[in-house]
């Protein structure tokens, strides 16, 4: 998906443009990480699973 992108992840500026169009809901306390020259974006999946038996439970 990195990839796919279309993204050039090591222009914080379309970085943050991105961002603001992605995430437009949040908080403007966020912006200060793509404006910072301190933090390198390192762009990968989001890897998660699942949670199976939510609310259910294993015999005893």
């Amino acid at each position: 998906m990195v990839e796919i992108s279309g993204i050039e992840w090591n222009d914080r500026a379309e970085v943050f443009a991105w961002f603001l169009k992605r995430f437009a809901g949040w908080s403007p306390i966020w912006h200060e990480l793509f404006k910072s020259e301190n933090m390198y974006i390192v762009p990968g999946p989001c890897i998660t699973s699942r949670r199976t038996n939510v609310g259910s439970h294993f015999p005893t």
